[in-house]
């Protein structure tokens, strides 16, 4: 629930600490617009959010655990990601 991030720059160096909630609140809206911009794209292609029976993440962020709880939620739907989402 805590990580510990180095920021060294030349002649100095810090650690400084982020916790999930932290973290969370510094992404959510960068994922709303992401959710977003699935709904339109959803919308453009003629296709209602009720006809979804899952949602499948790929990449490093579907690692990320507001990701998935914020589609499964926005969509309500599963979300699927592989053991290893950042090598699909």
């Amino acid at each position: 629930t805590v990580t510990t991030l180095a920021d060294e720059l030349p002649g100095m160096h810090r650690e400084i600490r982020l916790t999930r909630n932290e973290f969370d609140e510094t992404i959510r809206e960068a994922l709303d617009g992401v959710a977003a911009v699935m709904e339109q794209t959803l919308a453009r292609n003629g296709i209602h959010p009720a006809d979804l029976v899952a949602i499948v993440s790929v990449g490093g962020g579907a690692n990320i655990a507001s990701v998935t709880t914020t589609l499964s939620g926005r969509f309500g739907v599963p979300v699927v990601t592989a053991p290893r989402p950042q090598l699909t």
